[in-house]
C-alpha cells in the first residue's frame, strides 16, 4: 500500500463519508482512503502528523468549511490537490472555490463516472508529466468501464441489506441518503443490475416477509404494519395480487 496515493475524505454527513470511503474502487486507482473527517479542523489536524496527497471535501461542513480548508491547505500543503463536493450548483461557491486553488469542484450527488473521471485527472497530473496522455479505462463488451459493475453490485447490495433490515421504513429516498446518490440515480442503478425497480424489490421483499409473520402466527392486522401498511386492507389487497391468496388463508 505504501504506493498508492493517501486520500483523505471530509464531509459532516457519515453516510456519504462511508459511501464515498467504501463503494467507490480508489485501488484502482492507485489511491488509498487513509482517514475521514467530519470537518476541516479534523483534517488539519491529520495532516500535521500524517502524509497526505489528496483531498475530497464538502462545503458546507461546521467548525471549519470545505474553502476554509482549502485556504488553510493551499498555505500550508500546496502540493496536495483538492477536489470539493458542493450540494448547491452555485456559481459564487465555484468561482470562490476556483480563486481558492481547488483542482475540481463537483456537484452533489456525484455519480460514478464523474468522481472516476476527475480522480483519473488529478491524479495523472500529479504523477505524471502533462504531455503523458492520461491512461484509457479498460471496458467490457457493452463499452462500460469494467470497474462499474462491481461499483454498482456494491451499491445494490448495500441497498437490498437496508431494504431488508428495514422493510416497514425502506424508501428509495432512504436508500438514496444511505449511499449518497440521487434517488434517480439509485433507481437507474438498481435495475441495471437487477432487471427490477426498486418498488418491485421492495414490494417483493415485504410479502415474502409477510408470509413468513403469518406462518408464524401473526394477526394480518400486526403483519401489514410490521412490513409498513397502516392499512390493513390495502395490505391484503397487496397480497393477494403477490402471493395468489388472502392473507388469513396464508396462516394456515
Amino acid at each position: 500500500m505504501s504506493s498508492y496515493m493517501k486520500l483523505v475524505i471530509a464531509d459532516d454527513e457519515p453516510n456519504i463519508r462511508d459511501s464515498l470511503s467504501q463503494l467507490f474502487p480508489w485501488e484502482e486507482l492507485g489511491i488509498q482512503v487513509v482517514f475521514l473527517a467530519a470537518n476541516g479542523r479534523e483534517v488539519l489536524d491529520y495532516m500535521e502528523m500524517n502524509p497526505v496527497d489528496l483531498l475530497l471535501a464538502d462545503i458546507r461542513m461546521p467548525v471549519m468549511d470545505g474553502l476554509e480548508l482549502t485556504q488553510a491547505v493551499r498555505q500550508a500543503y500546496p502540493e496536495v490537490p483538492v477536489i470539493l463536493l458542493s450540494a448547491f450548483a452555485d456559481f459564487e461557491y465555484a468561482r470562490t472555490a476556483l480563486r481558492f486553488g481547488v483542482s475540481a469542484y463537483l456537484t452533489k450527488p456525484v455519480n460514478y463516472g464523474e468522481l472516476m473521471k476527475t480522480f483519473r485527472a488529478v491524479t495523472h497530473s500529479a504523477i505524471a508529466p502533462e504531455s503523458a496522455p492520461a491512461p484509457a479505462p479498460e471496458t467490457a463488451g457493452d463499452g462500460q468501464p469494467v470497474s462499474y459493475k462491481g461499483y454498482y453490485n456494491e451499491i445494490v447490495t448495500r441497498i437490498q441489506v437496508y431494504v431488508r433490515d428495514n422493510v416497514d421504513t425502506a424508501s428509495l429516498i432512504g436508500a438514496a441518503e444511505l449511499t449518497g446518490l440521487s434517488a434517480s440515480y439509485v433507481s437507474t442503478i438498481f435495475h441495471r443490475c437487477l432487471n427490477q425497480t426498486f418498488s418491485d424489490f421492495l414490494n417483493q421483499t415485504r410479502m415474502e416477509k409477510a408470509m413468513q409473520l403469518l406462518k408464524e402466527g401473526r394477526s394480518v392486522s400486526d403483519t401489514a404494519w410490521m412490513v409498513g401498511y397502516n392499512n390493513p386492507r390495502n395490505f391484503s389487497r397487496v397480497f393477494k395480487q403477490y402471493h395468489g391468496v388472502d392473507p388469513c388463508p396464508a396462516k394456515r
